[in-house]
């Protein structure tokens, strides 16, 4: 109100025109170009200052809603009743706004603040208006919550394929969400259960921006504004949905660059019995060598049918918006797969984590068939062709799975593959075999006197335990013999197939290769084998329950250290059992037939084990210290031996496995606890399989890697020097000097290079000086010249020519006199070297002579005192004699 004339002016607050004001605001004249400049000035301002503006409610300051809320045709009353007395015609609102605002804003962030990214809230189905025709970056597709919300499927499917019929990019500039604080929370709208789950896996694997809201990872229910301080209600983390996102959700977010492009987006219909079921979302997309395929069924009700042929999708010729052509493509041309009888597509399931694998030609024909429940959602990622080999793996693999999936394509191959071998294996090491061994390695309690009364009363004899299994073990011997030929004769081949595409291989190739220790032996003799090695086992194990069970009073022994890793090792006894069955088919044969995982199945069938993923890695871990046998540890060999070892078990490709090797801050760290357990399964190990005569080699071999270890403070690098060989010592010692050398003589040389430039530098510029004073003169000689006779020019000429001859000539002489003064002094230099040589010679000679000269007199001096002392003697004889004759 106007105290002085007593007007009353109205201010309008912000209005969309659906409900109440918002009463925070006061609604702009956009009409006014004084207006539009200042918020265009105050948007640039933002601009400088953040990289990222969002326009809240901004289809509001659309041309098309500004008219319909502020500036109505005359005679239309509007959405705001008291504007209709401002209404316009449509020339006079043209003149007064002719562009779009956010258009000029668009253009004006892109020439003065060309890295900002503008992000706006556009409902009301303008969200394409406002990527295709205003230029926003990015913009809140709020059809994707509500549709989905509805499940008004088709609408929103056509939606997407009215969107890659006019520019596929636009897809990339959608902001798809749940939810956001002017709506209800997601659990609210989508519940919490597979239809949440489904429609977020569709957010997430689309091209655009997925946007998860406030509280929505938690499962809050509690819907807040941009006033709120401070939440009303006191609501806790659904885990159960927490756990959700972690399953399904955070794994394919980690691959989100395989579903955010448009080039290789393709969305298709899904076809059952001639008819398209607009409830099932199917398209793929495809990155680099890695393609995928998402399905999602937004309906209460199963689905199934068949996907082969793309939608339409706008492919641009030219520069135009009308430079377009409209293209479909086939799902095996969208997964870039060739036609071949040997071509097979592999796929994994996220959602289930099976794999499958069908046919490229079936694929490219006929299409994927899909089935799905009520709000199903299937993600297929690591979808690629594969071309099966010789061995024919992936058209067994298709036979045998039969269109169904499998946990792991290689455990189905090896299954498969070894099908005969983990038959007669399963035989050997059988349930009652392992509680038998289990029973027998189990502690008993030595603290009570009726834990020893048990102990001393029990007698086992592990021989006739172990000759129940004789038949068993006999009869996997022979098939396992089998299976070790089959492995030399491929290894054979293939040497034979390297050498032949690669001559420099043929040499190795037609050597022959050693015999292995599992050819020597019968399957009679590998069982006798195996007996021994459990009994040596059995006989620390029982000789320290014996024993008092005090620890204080158990010596630093070998047996003692094996007997102390039966306490601290789960399920080791069955584990080193279990290994020493399999033992002479060798290391490499052990990981190659998979036995790491199908004898920690075998211990895990009975009823005192569970299934471990960790005792698959112990049994890798037993089959790569195994290779410690083959180590020569004779005191000549001992050291480079276990040199060797802690590279194997500190900086090899399996180091990880074996010691926890893990990098932070430049430098290399070993896990306490993994190399304590590699190191004592090493010695069991060994200790098992060596002779007599060789454990305590191995003993000493496991004391001073222990030894290493304590001194290492857990650096895989310090580990490693501390076993390292004296010479080899020497030599990196020697190769670290030299390196240091050669730096400190590089740096010195710079020094003087930059010495002498700088010497040399005051004795140019007086050249150059010289040079400067000269040329003035010579221009004036020349000019004078170009006025004299021919003839005078020609006398100057040779007079100029001689000069230059003299000053050369001079140049040359002093050259050589330079040149003769050096070879002289080098001369000079050699002669006095000589000299000196010489002299020091002489010097040395004349030492020799002097030495030998007093060696001879001292000699001479001893012979004259020993021969004066021999004459005393024998007077001295002669008297005592005579005096006796009297």
């Amino acid at each position: 109100m106007d105290n002085f004339t007593g007007d009353v002016t109205y201010i309008y607050h912000g209005n969309d025109g659906t409900g109440m004001p918002w009463n925070d605001t006061a609604q702009i004249d956009y009409l006014n170009p004084v207006a539009r400049e200042a918020v265009m000035q105050q948007i640039l301002n933002v601009a400088r200052n953040f990289p990222i503006i969002r326009f809240d409610a901004a289809m509001v300051l659309a041309k098309k809603h500004i008219r319909r809320l502020w500036y109505p045709q005359p005679g239309h009353g509007g959405d705001i009743y008291s504007r209709s007395r401002y209404a316009l015609s449509n020339e006079e609102f043209e003149n007064r706004i002719p562009n779009e605002f956010w258009r000029e804003v668009v253009d004006r962030c892109a020439q003065e603040i060309p890295d900002t990214l503008l992000l706006a809230e556009a409902f009301w189905m303008m969200e394409g208006y406002f990527t295709r025709t205003l230029g926003m970056h990015r913009v809140y597709n709020s059809a994707f919550m509500n549709m989905l919300k509805k499940e008004e499927n088709q609408k929103y499917r056509d939606t997407v394929k009215n969107t890659i019929k006019f520019d596929p990019q636009i897809l990339k500039r959608y902001v798809n969400f749940m939810n956001n604080p002017d709506e209800e929370t997601a659990v609210a709208q989508f519940g919490r259960g597979d239809k949440y789950f489904g429609v977020c896996t569709l957010m997430i694997t689309m091209p655009g921006l997925p946007m998860f809201g406030h509280g929505q990872l938690e499962g809050y229910e509690e819907k807040y504004g941009m006033e709120y301080t401070r939440a009303y209600k006191d609501e806790q983390v659904d885990e159960g949905l927490m756990n959700g996102h972690r399953a399904l959700i955070f794994p394919i977010m980690h691959k989100r660059y395989l579903f955010a492009q448009v080039e290789n987006f393709l969305f298709y219909d899904v076809w059952n019995n001639g008819s398209v079921n607009e409830n099932v979302f199917a398209y793929s997309n495809f990155v680099g060598d890695e393609g995928t395929i998402v399905f999602y069924n937004n309906k209460y009700g199963s689905a199934q049918g068949w996907i082969k042929q793309s939608c339409e999708y706008a492919v641009k010729t030219g520069s135009g918006d009308d430079d377009k052509k409209m293209v479909t493509r086939s799902l095996g041309e969208g997964l870039g797969l060739t036609y071949g009888y040997n071509h097979y597509v592999v796929l994994h399931e996220q959602r289930s984590g099976l794999w499958f694998i069908r046919k490229s030609d079936e694929l490219m024909n006929n299409g994927m068939f899909l089935m799905l429940k009520g709000f199903e959602a299937q993600v297929f990622t690591d979808v690629r062709q594969v071309v099966d080999n010789a061995e024919g793996k992936y058209a067994k693999l298709y036979e045998l799975l039969n269109g169904a999936g499998t946990e792991d394509l290689e455990i189905a191959w090896q299954e498969y593959r070894y099908k005969e071998l983990y038959a007669e294996l399963e035989k050997f090491l059988s349930v009652d075999l392992l509680t038998n061994i289990h029973e027998v390695f189990t502690p008993a309690d030595t603290e009570s006197k009726a834990g020893k009364a048990k102990a001393s009363k029990k007698k086992v004899n592990i021989k006739n335990i172990l000759k129940e299994s004789e038949k068993a073990a006999l009869a996997y011997y022979e098939v396992e013999e089998k299976f070790i030929q089959q492995a030399k004769e491929e290894a054979l081949a293939l040497a034979e197939k390297e050498a032949a595409a690669d001559p420099k291989k043929k040499t190795a190739a037609k050597k022959k290769p050693a015999k292995a220790k599992s050819a020597e032996l019968t399957p009679a003799k590998k069982f006798a084998e195996f007996i021994k090695q459990v009994e040596y086992l059995y006989k620390i194990f029982e000789a320290a329950q014996k024993s008092s069970g005090k620890k204080s009073a158990i010596k630093a022994t070998l047996e003692n250290d094996i007997y102390r890793g039966f306490e601290t090792n789960r399920y080791c006894a069955e584990i080193l059992v279990s290994f020493a069955a399999v033992s002479n088919a060798g290391a490499d044969n052990l990981a190659k037939w998979g036995f790491n995982r199908k004898l920690s199945d075998l211990i895990a069938r009975t009823d005192f084990a569970e299934k471990d993923m960790e005792m698959r890695n112990v049994f890798s871990r037993i089959f790569l210290c195994s290779k410690v046998s083959k180590l020569s540890l004779s005191t000549s060999e001992f050291a480079k031996s276990a040199y060797e070892a802690a590279k194997l078990i500190a900086e090899g490709k399996d180091s990880f496995l074996l010691c926890g090797a893990n990098e932070y801050n430049g430098t290399i760290w070993f896990n306490k606890e993994k190399m304590e357990a590699t190191l004592w399964y090493a010695l069991a190990v060994n200790s098992m399989l060596a002779s007599r005569i060789l454990r305590e080699q191995v003993y000493d071999l496991y004391r001073t890697m222990n030894a290493a270890k304590e001194k290492a403070e857990y650096k895989c690098r310090l580990f490693v020097e501390a076993l390292m060989p004296a010479e080899k010592k020497r030599k990196t010692a020697a190769k670290k000097a030299s390196a240091a050398k050669k730096t400190s003589g590089k740096k010195e040389s710079d020094e003087k290079k930059a010495t002498v430039k700088k010497a040399a530098e005051p004795r140019k510029t007086a050249a150059e000086k010289i040079a400067k004073v000269k040329k003035p003169a010579e221009e004036k000689k020349a000019t004078a010249a170009k006025k004299t006779s021919p003839a005078k020019k020609a006398e100057a000429g040779k007079k100029v020519s001689v000069k230059k001859t003299t000053t050369v000539k001079k140049a040359e002489a002093e050259k050589k006199a330079a040149t003769t003064k050096k070879t002289a002094e080098k001369k000079t230099a050699k002669v006095e070297k000589k000299t000196v040589v010489k002299n020091a010679t002489a010097k040395k000679s004349e030492a020799v002579k002097k030495t030998e000269a007093t060696k001879k007199i001292a000699e001479t001096k001893k012979a004259t005192a020993s021969k004066k002392t021999a004459a005393k003697k024998t007077s001295a004889k002669a008297k005592t004699d005579s005096k006796k004759k009297k």
